[in-house]
């Protein structure tokens, strides 16, 4: 249940009264709820089996049985205490009506169940990859961290569908690109050099050779040529030693001019092209190799491309520097016949290679200017991947799921059907006048004579409610509440219910609010005359009403606790507890209950109770424990006493205690009854109200100090009284923490 502490009530013992006690919002309807449908009973006889029967008077049965009669008008959701003769069928057609929807309410319940199951395999696979592949990438990426990719958005995404899982280089390649700011820019590609090659009729004339002219009696080799170039007239032969002459210079000269001549000039543009292309193709893989992708976002692929250019350069260089070589030879040497094979110059493979590495870097500027979306892309990729890797189970689960869905929707459809049903056979009986009697009597022995009447109305009209002869349309919250609770205590009167009353608990909840203290009196009477001669029967009381606690306590205070009776001792018949909000430890208010001992429940009187239970708190300051949050409560009730006899001027709380402050010489705070209201009921249910601690326990030694301050006498009488054997020990220990001498 929600903000109810799980076994919160486990142990809770429910005696023949019991009593559950809390100011508003501390969660008593919760409690009386979990009670009603949420919770497992054990008797305290070890050989009974039979399970309690459970009756509640409280909204949701208000709702479900009183519908509008109370109102004046028909009564569509009233039914009825005593059967007429010929409604034998209709009675047994509501038993079997009954037992069927009972079958499909566990037919629904085994449904959810299996539904509950498989979302609980659905957040345990969504934990398992928020534990798994993510944690293990989340250093490396921010967009995996727990706060942007939580378990809903893991839950969203597998049910999406569509994950794969990533190789540990396509994971790198995500994260850089996820990381990266900026992608960074490409360097510029080199211009393709010319392709140049060696034509058909180029080899021909190459390979042609025609006898020297009968003048060229001087051999001119490569020799000559480096030895002209590296020696000057008069220059002595170191070989010989002879001397370089000036005629000699100059026939090598003539010799080779003419040889020059006599070359093709084809051979000679040949040679040219070939020089050129080669130099190109060089310069093209010098600037090609001193272009680096890698250090880019979207280059790191063109790396590979780009050295398998650089690679296939190679081989065209060297068949170009074999041309190259065989047309020098013919040019200085043009009756040289050629003996080399002819080179072959393939640019194909260099440019299928080429275009591909221009191909991926037109891709890579293109990649470059959708970067925002490719972070997206690569952020999307490595969330699917760690629902791939730690996710697989989700489709099948999902799709169970689905089933279970469909399946609890059907059960739920024929449950509502049969409830259905069995709301229109109860409906379909008639009212009847001895109930119009009873809820009569009783109102006019509770409200006094005359102020409201009930009659029984046609068929299908329900019941007649009316005031001094007139149909009472303007009732009260409390004489709707009393008209509700006279109904449901008629119930008892049929057969069954009797038979029921046997072993079952009777639960009464917020009986106290719009009823004063006389009424409060006629109807705790009327409820102990109508089944304190039931042994079987159980009553439960939840109230915030101090009135209806000291009408309760009244009662009930002396069979808190054994009874001798006789030369036998009596078992207590009667326990109280208190419904409280507990959120000193978390950030979440909490339905806890703890159990009063029996001076707290003899205390009758409410400022007495109230000055106990903040003793009480202050034990657990001193035995370092926290003290529990309704103390705040009990404070402003104390102050609220103690300031009435102290300053009765005014009526108003804070105004009392501030002006018993200015008006004496005491060191507190004049802010102490906002600090004691913000931890009274006022507000309890505020969203932003999360106490700590110490303000608690300010709240209390305040209290205490305050009243120690003004009137010493009285608070150190009161203590004795109720605080006898701890008397010293509370009054040291409170002197000590305020630092006052006695």
């Amino acid at each position: 249940m929600k903000n109810v502490k799980e076994d919160a009530l486990k142990g809770v013992l429910l005696n023949k009264n019991t009593v559950f006690f809390g100011i508003n919002g501390a969660g008593k309807s919760t409690v009386c709820e979990v009670l009603r449908s949420g919770s497992t009973f054990k008797d305290s006889d070890p050989t009974s089996s039979d399970e309690a029967n459970i009756f509640s008077f409280d909204e949701k049965w208000k709702k479900d049985n009183i519908g509008d009669f109370i109102e004046g008008g028909s009564a569509k959701g009233v039914t009825t205490v005593r059967l007429s003769k010929n409604a034998g069928e209709i009675e047994e057609k509501i038993r079997q009506a009954e037992s069927d929807l009972e079958r499909n309410k566990k037919a629904t319940a085994r449904k959810l169940k299996e539904k509950e199951q498989l979302l609980e395999k659905q957040k345990e696979i969504t934990s398992a990859v928020f534990k798994g592949e993510r944690k293990r990438l989340e250093n490396r990426c921010a967009q995996l961290s727990g706060k942007s990719f939580n378990r809903t958005r893991i839950a969203k995404l597998l049910e999406k569908g569509g994950a794969t899982v990533l190789s540990p280089s396509e994971i790198d390649q995500r994260i850089e690109i996820a990381n990266s700011p900026h992608p960074g820019g490409l360097q510029p590609l080199p211009t393709y050099p010319a392709r140049w090659s060696i034509s058909e009729d180029l080899w021909n004339e190459i390979c042609r050779t025609d006898p020297p002219p009968e003048e060229f009696d001087i051999d001119i080799n490569e020799w000559v040529r480096t030895g002209l170039s590296l020696h000057q007239v008069n220059d002595k032969c170191q070989f010989c030693d002879g001397l370089f002459t000036e005629s000699r210079f100059n026939a090598l000269v003539n010799a080779i001019r003419q040889i020059e001549k006599k070359t093709s000039s084809s051979i000679k543009e040949a040679y040219n092209d070939c020089c050129f292309a080669l130099s190109e193709l060089d310069r093209f893989g010098v600037q090609l190799d001193s272009t680096s992708f890698s250090d880019t976002t979207y280059g790191a692929d063109l790396e590979p491309i780009k050295n398998r250019v650089l690679l296939l350069t190679g081989p065209v260089m060297e068949e170009l520097r074999k041309t190259k070589s065989i047309l020098n030879e013919k040019i200085e040497n043009p009756w040289t016949p050629v003996t080399r094979d002819r080179p072959r110059i393939d640019y194909g493979p260099l440019n299928a290679a080429f275009e591909q590495l221009r191909t991926k870097y037109s891709e890579a500027l293109t990649e470059m200017e959708n970067h925002t979306r490719n972070q997206e892309k690569a952020i999307e990729d490595l969330k699917k991947h760690c629902c791939a890797t730690d996710g697989a189970e989700w489709r099948s689960n999902s799709d169970n799921l689905e089933e279970a869905i469909e399946a609890l929707n059907q059960a739920s459809a024929s449950e509502h059907l049969a409830q259905q049903r069995l709301d229109e056979l109860k409906h379909s009986i008639s009212t009847t006048s001895d109930t119009a009697d009873f809820i009569d009597k009783y109102l006019a022995i509770i409200l006094g004579e005359n102020i409201l009447r009930v009659t029984e109305g046609k068929s299908g009209e329900g019941y007649r409610i009316e005031r001094f002869g007139k149909p009472a349309d303007g009732m009260s919250e409390g004489e709707r509440k009393l008209v509700s609770l006279l109904y449901f205590c008629a119930e008892f009167r049929t057969e069954a219910r009797k038979e029921a009353l046997k072993n079952a608990l009777v639960m009464f909840d917020d009986l106290g609010s719009e009823l004063d203290e006389t009424r409060l009196l006629a109807v705790d009477r009327f409820i102990t005359n109508q089944f304190q001669k039931r042994s079987g029967v159980k009553l439960v009381y939840f109230t915030h009403s101090h009135t209806h606690l000291k009408i309760l306590q009244e009662r009930l205070r002396k069979k808190v606790k054994e009874q001798k009776k006789r030369d036998k001792i009596m078992p207590a018949t009667a326990v109280f507890y208190e419904v409280y909000k507990d959120h000193l430890n978390d950030n979440q208010q909490s339905t806890a209950v703890r159990l009063w001992d029996v001076k707290a429940v003899e205390l009758v009187n409410d400022y007495w109770l109230s000055f106990y239970m903040v003793i009480q708190a202050f034990k657990n300051i001193q035995n370092n424990e926290p003290p529990p949050f309704s103390a705040g409560n009990y404070c402003r009730k104390v102050l609220e006493g103690f300031t009435e006899f102290k300053a009765p001027t005014s009526e108003q709380f804070g105004s009392r205690i501030d002006h018993i402050l200015n008006s004496a010489d005491i060191p507190l705070s004049p802010s102490l009854s906002k600090i004691v209201n913000i931890f009274s009921h006022s507000g309890l249910d505020r969203k932003s109200a999360f106490w700590s601690r110490s303000e608690i326990e300010s709240a209390i030694i305040q209290t205490l100090h305050f009243m120690l301050r003004v009137d010493r006498c009285h608070f150190e009488t009161l203590l004795k009284a109720i605080e006898k054997d701890d008397y010293n020990s509370i009054l040291t220990s409170l002197r000590t923490r305020l630092q006052i001498d006695r």
